[in-house]
C-alpha cells in the first residue's frame, strides 16, 4: 500500500529533476525540484495521520467519511496544508545544505598534482 501512495510522488520527482536538469537556467534548482514532490507526499501523510490520532485519542471524536464540505475542510487543512508546509521546509533545508557544501573548504581546494 505504501508503494502505491509513494509512486506518483517519486515519479513526479524524477520528471521534475529531468526537466530542471535539461533547462540550463533551472539547473541550480534541480535538487530542490526533485525533493519537493516526495517531501509533499511524506508530510501530507504525516499531517493526516496526526489529525486522525488527535481526533481519536485527544478530542475523542469520530471522523466521518471524507465527503461534502467537511471532507473538503479535512483534506485542505489536514492533508494539503501540512504537505505544502513540509515541502517548503524540506526545500529550505536542502538549499541550506547545498549552500553549506558549496562553500565548504573541501570543494574550494584546487587540484595540484604532485602534492
Amino acid at each position: 500500500m505504501q508503494i502505491i501512495y509513494a509512486t506518483p510522488f517519486v515519479l513526479i520527482s524524477m520528471i521534475a529533476f529531468a526537466v530542471f536538469v535539461a533547462v540550463p537556467r533551472l539547473r541550480r534548482h534541480a535538487i530542490a525540484a526533485s525533493v519537493a514532490p516526495a517531501a509533499f507526499g511524506f508530510w501530507a501523510l504525516i499531517g493526516y495521520i496526526a489529525w486522525v490520532l488527535i481526533c481519536e485519542f485527544v478530542l475523542r471524536i469520530q471522523l466521518r467519511p471524507v465527503e461534502g464540505l467537511h471532507g473538503i475542510f479535512d483534506v485542505l487543512f489536514f492533508f494539503i496544508a501540512p504537505g505544502l508546509l513540509g515541502s517548503w521546509m524540506s526545500v529550505w533545508i536542502i538549499r541550506k545544505v547545498i549552500r553549506y557544501i558549496k562553500s565548504s573548504a573541501f570543494l574550494n581546494q584546487k587540484f595540484r598534482p604532485g602534492r
